[in-house]
């Protein structure tokens, strides 16, 4: 297609653009490098390479903009160019000739130059002051980002600067949405049109002083409304220096109701194959409806217990409806938990998932919370429960140290330590008592000393209770022989008893 006839009769929006850099006064600085003042001449042209060929990315000249009512092909009053020498701006040039493809750049260069020296040119300026206007494209596309060209000095001299030919390169695609209802015999008018990026290429909202791409997630478009209304066509600019395939879901505002897509049964890949021409491509998408996930009802969970770990009630547990209609998990939402790790109330969150694919397969949106309980484990102690046997005073042992070698939660029920159970140890006060302290006495670290003779003497463990576990108990056995003499059992002292052997007295 030929483009001097190529304009494009649009029904134009405002558009803001939501931006990931800082304001155009501060993206710019004002003033240009220390030198001297040169007055430069470029032509803006384009070569001879037809519209179809496959290097015609690189050879477009074109500017978009300038007129409340058109994109504009040609060069336009009040169109101009911001030149960069190494990343620092040395001045604007402007074409001296309108309403034409190709025109002479003119303009004053403040610096340092010479012959070879190569200077960055973008589209649009700093300058540039589209203010009241509708649908150009410093409304539509980012600062500074939708074209870019180098120009080599080739004669500097007489304060004069000869520049090579302008050759800009659109590095953005230009496309027109019109949004329909889901069956499509609506149009949408959106107070407010996000585009989300998913894959391929990139959404851009800015660009630094060097043209380094500040890529953003979303690009969000807020429209003007005429005559109280807004309008159904939106306008969005999109970067893609590498010729991919953008996908993208949509999310549209229209007054109280958000409208997402493209629905399932349409398309949410757009070929970037032309952005570099700045072509406008005009994409008509059905939406789906939304509705809010809070509207949505969750039934009771039952109670959990602590594990030590954070809790999210399994699927079978949680049972989101719409009315009477039992919602599929991964497909009309997801849910996750939070505060669900101690004992107490802890939270579900149920999500819609209208905005999770890159086509609207559901229809809500937004978040629902439910409560549920967690409630304190039981503890195990883990220590041998083999009788202890002492021997009281001369000729045995007098005591001995049994000590639980660990306290875990028993995740898994089995009774025994094993992945997955949680290990208290270090958390827990233990304490030891004995049954009898005439036969024996314990510390709490779990040393048995013998007293006095005696059997079955019960030592209880306890592990003591918090708020995220109960008191836990556990026993054991101990056995004291009477006193040892010369290697004779004797009755313990003072109990008025007789030896076991008749050779033994006057004790």
């Amino acid at each position: 297609m030929k483009h001097q006839n190529y304009y494009f009769a649009l029904l134009l929006c405002a558009s803001a653009l939501a931006s990931c850099s800082t304001d155009v006064e501060d993206e710019f600085p004002a003033e240009a490098q220390p030198g001297q003042e040169w007055k430069a001449v470029a032509l803006a042209t384009r070569d001879s390479i037809e519209v179809g060929d496959a290097d015609e990315s690189s050879t477009r000249a074109l500017f978009y903009g300038g007129n409340s009512r058109r994109f504009y092909t040609l060069w336009d009053q009040g169109d101009q160019v911001t030149v960069y020498k190494n990343n620092v701006s040395v001045g604007t040039m402007k074409p001296t000739t309108y309403g034409t493809l190709t025109a002479t750049l003119q303009g004053t260069l403040t610096g340092n130059f010479a012959v070879n020296d190569v200077l960055d040119v973008y589209l649009p300026s700093a300058a540039m002051d589209f203010t009241g206007q509708k649908g150009t494209i410093y409304d539509l596309s980012s600062h500074f980002s939708f074209q870019h060209a180098t120009a080599t000095v080739q004669e500097a001299a007489n304060q004069i600067l000869s520049l090579s030919d302008v050759n800009p390169s659109h590095r953005q695609e230009y496309l027109r949405f019109v949004l329909m209802n889901e069956d499509g015999s609506e149009r949408l008018h959106p107070t407010r049109l996000e585009l989300h990026a998913i894959s391929g290429g990139h959404i851009v909202e800015s660009m630094a002083e060097d043209g380094t791409i500040t890529p953003c997630d979303m690009l969000a478009i807020t429209p003007t409304a005429e005559d109280g209304e807004y309008p159904e066509q939106l306008f969005v600019a999109l970067l893609n220096d590498d010729d991919t395939e953008v996908t993208y879901r949509l999310k549209a505002e229209v007054g109280a109701d958000i409208y997402v897509g493209p629905i399932s049964t349409q398309s949410a890949f757009k070929s970037n194959s032309r952005s570099y021409l700045g072509q406008l491509s005009r994409i008509r998408r059905n939406m789906l409806l939304t509705s809010p996930a809070s509207g949505l009802t969750i039934e009771d969970i039952q109670d959990y217990t602590f594990t030590g770990y954070a809790i999210t009630p399994v699927a079978g547990d949680v049972i989101v409806k719409d009315g009477e209609d039992v919602l599929t998990l991964n497909t009309d939402y997801s849910y996750a938990g939070s505060n669900n790790v101690n004992v107490g109330e802890a939270t579900l969150t149920v999500t819609g998932l209208a905005m999770s694919g890159a086509r609207a397969e559901t229809k809500y949106l937004g978040d629902k919370t439910k409560s549920f309980t967690i409630v304190k484990a039981t503890p195990v102690i883990e220590v041998s429960t083999d009788k202890m046997s002492l021997v009281n005073h001369e000729g045995g042992t007098t005591s001995q140290t049994r000590a639980v070698t660990r306290v875990f939660i028993d995740n898994d029920g089995n009774g025994e330590w094993s992945n997955g159970d949680f290990d208290i140890t270090d958390a827990v006060t233990i304490n030891y008592e004995s049954a009898n302290t005439g036969v024996c006495t314990v510390t709490n670290a779990g040393l048995v000393t013998a007293v006095g003779p005696g059997v079955d003497v019960t030592i209880t463990i306890t592990v003591a209770e918090t708020g995220n576990w109960t008191a836990q108990t556990a026993t054991f056995l101990v056995d004291v022989q009477g006193e040892v003499r010369n290697g004779n059992q004797v009755g313990p002292w003072g109990d008025g008893g007789t030896t076991t052997d008749d050779t033994h007295t006057g004790y």
